[in-house]
């Protein structure tokens, strides 16, 4: 990380800028990315409670065993933590261009203006008979391009998303992307699978079904 302190404050404020370069790097487990995000930031609160806010941008690739992301563009992040808890909020002012490539398929998907992403950290809540403590709850909304589909769908979370600590992937929650004529739902059946269903003419009875890996999803 390379910080450049505009105002001469020697500390952390609005209007600085820091300049993060991934090389080979593994934050999660199974996960290797490469690239470099700027990171301009528009609040800094250091304390009890940390609370940082920044427009970001840049390019990042990152791999796993059975996928590779590509991401270029840019998005704006509020973070907030304290002892306990913490929150993450992602907007999306332009647009943000995801690169997917599967075993399954390939595709550019785009978050669009005005996607917002939103996850709420307690690290003191318990998984069912568990005994370690941890639990993320994930939301989203808003617009997203598919170029494989050659159009756009709305996303939505009508479940949020939980992910305890112990969990590689979340344990429930329902997202549905609603195109012009059809609508897609995926809900989670346990960390290791989702249920995906097709209500391809838009009635409201989803026809067909199939339950995937979670790492297919």
């Amino acid at each position: 990380t390379v910080f450049d302190d505009r105002d001469n404050s020697g500390t952390a404020n609005a209007g600085d800028v820091a300049t993060i370069t991934y090389e080979n790097c593994s934050d999660v487990a199974g996960e290797v990315s490469n690239g470099t995000i700027v990171a301009t930031y528009s609040q800094v609160q250091l304390g009890a409670t940390i609370v940082i806010g920044a427009s970001m941008t840049g390019g990042m690739t990152t791999q796993t065993s059975t996928a590779t992301v590509v991401t270029q563009g840019g998005f704006t992040m509020l973070l907030r933590v304290d002892a306990t808890s913490g929150s993450l909020r992602i907007t999306v002012p332009s647009s943000l261009a995801l690169g997917i490539t599967t075993g399954l398929y390939s595709d550019t998907v785009t978050l669009l203006s005005g996607y917002a992403l939103d996850s709420v950290y307690d690290s003191n809540a318990l998984p069912p008979s568990g005994t370690v403590p941890g639990r993320t709850t994930t939301t989203a909304s808003g617009l997203v391009e598919s170029g494989a589909a050659a159009g756009n769908v709305q996303l939505s979370t009508p479940q949020p998303f939980v992910q305890y600590d112990v969990d590689a992937y979340p344990r429930s929650g329902q997202f549905v992307a609603a195109g012009r004529t059809g609508v897609l739902r995926a809900t989670v059946q346990s960390v290791a699978q989702v249920l995906v269903e097709l209500d391809a003419d838009g009635n409201g009875s989803f026809e067909a079904s199939k339950t995937v890996a979670w790492s297919d999803f």
